[in-house]
């Protein structure tokens, strides 16, 4: 993913056609990229516009003649491909929806004040957009140990029961601690449907009285 980056635009120094652009000044009401944060080779989204010209793609910021590479072209009027630039072009940073494909789906269970009793827990959440789990992580109040099995289906199947499982046999799982993740997910049904519903059962629990279960996902 790419950096994030506050109100960047520049002008284009020389006619670098398709290949690497030298940038030249902050537009007027803008900052340069360096004033915006960009450091060295740090990889960024960007906009080309120059005429009826335009192309959008990721790129690689260089300090030392403040170059920017045009490293991944994403679309552009050029059916996809560089547009040759010229020095009545400008270059803006932007925003790209895979630069905010990322998010987390958190569930949080409260034992009450005792130990989380065993079975389901709440009545569990209903999944706003469709994504991919990436990782999960457990956050407990108190030393101790847990196991969740994490069941999915869809609301037309409502509700989901263990036979729905997507944890195979590497569920989420702290082991006298207070912390766990797992980024490795093996066995896992990564895939979540806009819509869906997960439950979150508690299958064992010592002394953990409270206790969030975040999934680390992309957005489809």
């Amino acid at each position: 993913m790419a950096k994030l980056f506050n109100r960047a635009k520049m002008s284009v120094s020389g006619t670098p056609g398709t290949g690497t652009i030298t940038l030249g000044s902050a537009a007027v009401g803008f900052q340069s990229f360096a004033a915006a944060g960009v450091a060295n080779n740090d990889v960024v989204s960007y906009v080309i516009e120059d005429g009826a010209e335009w192309e959008i793609g990721q790129g690689t910021y260089t300090s030392s003649g403040t170059t920017l590479a045009r490293t991944t072209v994403l679309a552009s009027s050029n059916a996809g491909n560089k547009i040759s630039v010229t020095s009545t072009a400008i270059v803006f940073l932007s925003v790209l929806a895979s630069d905010i494909s990322t998010a987390s789906i958190g569930y949080a269970i409260d034992g009450g004040g005792a130990a989380i009793a065993t079975g389901i827990a709440g009545t569990g959440i209903r999944a706003p957009f469709a994504c991919t789990i990436n990782s999960v992580t457990l956050l407990a109040d108190v030393t101790g140990s847990i196991v969740i099995d994490i069941w999915k289906d869809t609301y037309a199947n409502f509700p989901p029961t263990v036979a729905d499982t997507i944890c195979a046999s590497a569920k989420p799982t702290i082991s006298s601690g207070v912390k766990s993740e797992d980024t490795t997910l093996t066995g896992w049904t990564k895939t979540i449907a806009a819509g869906d519903v997960l439950y979150f059962n508690v299958d064992s629990c010592t002394a953990i009285t409270n206790v969030s279960v975040i999934l680390n996902v992309t957005r489809n």
